[in-house]
């Protein structure tokens, strides 16, 4: 359970981190001792080896004056348990007949070796307590072979150092490792804080609470950012809360007085025998009813699938100016029976196309037209017309009827929103016809703006893509 949480997570993988740092440090510290001590012994020994040669051409006679040359050439007395000479003859000059010297076996390969003029170094194990490190020194004189200095120390200083070294390692890192490890766990917890605050706060958020917001201590980094989206995101949450909520009430709304004038005149019919006009008409106005709740629930159908992403339409090359002259055709009969004028004005709209679908251009410019119509007085006057721009052609739909207000003009394209509900009801609209207009511009790719002052009029502009040659 420990190692699923993010915090123990980037404690491993720090501690893991650090672990191999280490590991390579200490092997690379490691090995550049043992590299410099051994070069450090293989000096000395070639040191004492030259001086030992350089001195075979000296006559002393026994040991101890040998020992005296050794310690007044150095300035100290070394240690000549190690030391021997060959004559050329293989006979030992010095430390022959010395119990305390040690005597390192010669092979017949470094004699050979030696002949040629060749160091040899070499370390040997099992003749004295510790390692012995050897130098085979040839002297040569007129590339003959006259001397050969052996000489030897042992490595007790260097495997000790190297040994207090490797403790020391064995015994820091595990420790630094361990401290490390406890100090980035507080610190990932200190970092992770906000993380805890944000489940936390999510836990306790339901769909009635939506108005608690996380702090945002620093806004900079990752975290405060992260916190900062939350943030966003219930706000966001919040307003689509809202607007379902508000969406369900309309759909709710509009609904139920359909239903509710269907059921009080089936009621009326059933309540005593009528004669068949008064049936006739009652049926009427029920199926005036059901036909308003059609549109209601096929204008929501696609409002839906707008919410989904879906364009429940194929796009493809149509010509607008056709399109808008068929409007025009069935706008004007619908002015002419409210006493209103219809102008249209396509210049220079000849072989202009958009992608398209025609049923549905057709349905956006209509309920523009419509929507005009109603919130227009008799004898007012609705204008179609366009301009061709340079990526882009407008259809402006203008009318000189009521306006609308700066904050109706906010929520015009809303759901059920209707800046006067009273006429759009006796009128028989649904308040969707916007929201839909909206959905079918968008879906071509194209914008639905308004721009109204009240008492004065409405212009609703779409702008469409033009399809480029």
């Amino acid at each position: 359970m420990f190692f699923t949480t993010i915090r123990a997570k980037l404690v491993v993988w720090y501690t893991l981190a650090l672990a191999i740092i280490f590991i390579a440090f200490s092997s690379i510290l490691y090995f550049f001792l043992y590299s410099a001590l051994y070069d450090s012994v293989d000096k000395k020994l070639t040191t004492i080896a030259e001086i030992t040669a350089d001195s075979t051409t000296r006559s002393i006679e026994d040991s101890e004056k040998w020992d005296e040359y050794l310690e007044d050439f150095f300035g100290f007395k070394p240690s000549t348990k190690y030391i021997r000479i060959f004559d050329k003859s293989g006979h030992i000059n010095y430390g022959a007949d010395e119990d305390r010297i040690i005597k390192i076996p010669i092979t017949a390969e470094i004699i050979r070796n030696a002949e040629k003029g060749e160091i040899i170094f070499e370390t040997i194990e099992g003749l004295d307590e510790h390692p012995i490190r050897v130098i085979n020194y040839p002297v040569l004189q007129e590339n003959r072979l006259v001397n050969f200095v052996q000489v030897g120390t042992s490595l007790e200083y260097v495997q000790d150092t190297l040994m207090r070294l490797l403790i020391i390692i064995l015994f820091t890192v595990p420790t630094i490792l361990l401290l490390s490890s406890v100090g980035g766990y507080f610190l990932a917890k200190a970092a992770l804080r906000p993380v805890d605050e944000i489940t936390t706060l999510a836990r306790s958020i339901g769909v009635k609470d939506l108005s608690q917001r996380i702090k945002v201590r620093n806004p900079k980094d990752e975290l405060g950012r992260l916190a900062e989206t939350f943030n966003d995101m219930l706000e966001r949450l919040k307003e689509s809360f809202a607007q379902a909520k508000q969406f369900s009430a309309d759909a709710s709304h509009e609904l139920r007085t359909p239903l509710t004038i269907l059921k009080g005149e089936s009621e009326w019919a059933l309540r005593s025998a009528r004669n068949v006009k008064d049936y006739k008409t009652t049926l009427k106005s029920n199926l005036e009813e059901i036909d308003h709740m059609s549109r209601i629930i096929e204008d929501l159908l696609i409002l839906s699938r707008a919410d989904t992403g879906e364009i429940p339409f194929e796009l493809k090359p149509v010509q607008l100016k056709p399109i808008l002259k068929d409007i025009y055709d069935l706008g004007k009969v619908l002015a002419h029976k409210k006493g209103q004028e219809l102008h249209l004005d396509v210049h220079g709209l000849n072989a202009i196309s958009v992608m398209g679908n025609t049923l549905k251009l057709r349905q956006l410019f209509l309920n523009l037209i419509d929507n005009g119509l109603k919130y227009t007085k008799e004898g007012g006057r609705i204008d179609l017309t366009t301009q061709i721009n340079s990526d882009n052609v407008e259809v402006k739909v203008s009318d000189n009827g009521i306006g609308i207000s700066k904050d109706d003009q906010k929520k015009i394209f809303d759901r059920f929103y209707r800046a006067d509900k009273n006429r759009s009801r006796k009128e028989g609209g649904t308040g969707l016809g916007l929201a839909i207009s909206r959905f079918i511009t968008e879906a071509h790719g194209g914008t639905l703006t308004v721009s109204s002052t009240p008492g004065i009029g409405s212009t609703f502009i779409v702008e469409l893509p033009l399809i480029k040659n």
